[in-house]
């Protein structure tokens, strides 16, 4: 009999450990994935996007994917595998994106991806997107500091130095190549002309034009980076208008 409390512990440890519940399985997760291709105005790049989960192929069944482009790209789908590794399913499909003609670097998607069978059917997972392409000198700089308005500061400061250093038998040479930039961005397409007009602004600033005088650095940098990483979009009257003001303005500093 001295084993009977021992016995009614167990019968009552048993029922306990049965009823607890199952540890929570991973969730199947998304991502996608450059893989080759020239990420060039025009060209086009090789990207590939995976699903995860854990366990066999026929757990789940990924659908079709969908993915969000900037404005100008196309995509097409191409093909689609899974394999399985031992304790995990990878899913894969080709995407090839041709990138816009505009200069880059190019956000592309997020992508989405339905679950159509399996526990989880109409569950959507969500790859996050992906940049590609190389920015142009001037984001680069923008891209630099704990702010832009501490990066735009330090381009002024350098313009200022730049000039300043220049031999005392060049005083013009700050106005001329103003009238440069000017006359470049006026033979550019408006996406390049915006951005040109954006340095020929900077430029000014060197030649006593007031920050404030608009159109300022300032709201044409806003202005760019919202034509090429906001899906917005400039037409050649608003790079007339723009023109014209800086023209305007470079006449009242000489």
């Amino acid at each position: 009999m001295r084993w009977a409390p021992l016995l009614a512990l167990l019968l009552l440890a048993l029922p306990a450990r049965a009823g607890a519940a199952p540890e929570e399985e991973p969730a199947p997760t998304a991502r996608l994935v450059h893989r080759g291709g020239e990420p060039d105005p025009g060209g086009k790049v090789l990207l590939q996007l995976e699903v995860r989960w854990p366990g066999r192929p026929e757990r789940h069944l990924p659908g079709r994917p969908t993915l969000k482009l900037p404005r100008g790209a196309t995509h097409r789908l191409g093909q689609t595998a899974s394999d399985f590794r031992g304790d995990h399913t990878r899913w894969r499909t080709d995407v090839v994106v041709e990138l816009p003609e505009r200069g880059g670097p190019w956000r592309i998607g997020p992508a989405t991806v339905p679950l159509e069978a399996g526990r989880l059917a109409g569950t959507v997972l969500k790859a996050e997107p992906l940049e590609v392409g190389e920015p142009s000198l001037f984001r680069q700089l923008l891209s630099q500091g704990v702010g832009n308005g501490a990066v735009v500061l330090a381009v002024l400061l350098w313009l200022g130095w730049r000039w300043r250093s220049l031999a005392p038998a060049a005083p013009d040479e700050g106005s001329t190549l103003v009238e440069d930039l000017l006359e470049r961005a006026g033979a550019q397409a408006p996406d390049a002309c915006l951005a040109t007009l954006v340095e020929a602004r900077l430029a000014l600033t060197t030649l006593d034009v007031d920050d404030s005088v608009p159109p300022t650095a300032d709201a044409l940098r806003e202005r760019l980076e919202a034509v090429r990483f906001g899906g917005e979009s400039v037409d050649e009257d608003e790079c007339r208008r723009l023109l014209t003001a800086l023209r305007a303005a470079l006449e009242e500093a000489r």
